[in-house]
């Protein structure tokens, strides 16, 4: 291998102009990649402004999240129905919460009549998913390596809630 002081001017000419070719290509490489980057940050910027929501809550959806907009029977449909089922969630979150608003509204009436207020079914869901969080726990445990990684956004969730 020969050394730059070895070589003569023409080869250090051409090295050097190879050199900065090579420079001007890391160069243009490099602005693309950042204008995809500037791009994508504008967007989700914009996304941000648009939705109200923030970076936390687009990774870490709080447990009011999860229950916004939806009563229990369309968590229901949407986790429990035959076919659709996804069990983890049917039977270890919604399940339980279903079960304790129907010990605390009397039955499939109360229920009902919850539903025709949102907000006050998100409470009360909340309120049965707090009373029911060791039974969510539990199940989940049992559930084994399947329920690991939701019993981990779980926890997360009822860490917040406690503090």
């Amino acid at each position: 291998m020969e050394t730059l002081g070895s070589l003569s001017t023409t080869e250090l000419i051409l090295v050097a102009i190879a050199f900065f070719i090579f420079l001007s290509i890391l160069s243009w490489f490099l602005k693309k990649i950042f204008k995809f980057v500037l791009l994508g940050f504008i967007a989700l910027g914009i996304l941000f402004l648009i939705t109200g929501n923030d970076v936390t809550g687009l990774f870490q959806p709080s447990l009011e999240n999860i229950f916004e907009n939806t009563t229990i029977q369309e968590l229901k449909a949407k986790h429990c129905q035959e076919g659709k089922e996804d069990k983890i969630k049917c039977e270890c979150f919604v399940m339980p919460v279903y079960n304790d608003l129907l010990d605390r509204k009397g039955g499939e009436q109360g229920i009902s009549k919850l539903e025709t207020n949102k907000k006050e079914m998100v409470n009360e869901m909340l309120q049965s998913f707090r009373i029911r969080k060791g039974e969510v726990n539990q199940c989940l445990r049992q559930k084994g390596e399947a329920g690991k990684k939701f019993l981990g956004t779980i926890e997360k969730i009822i860490e917040k809630i406690n503090n």
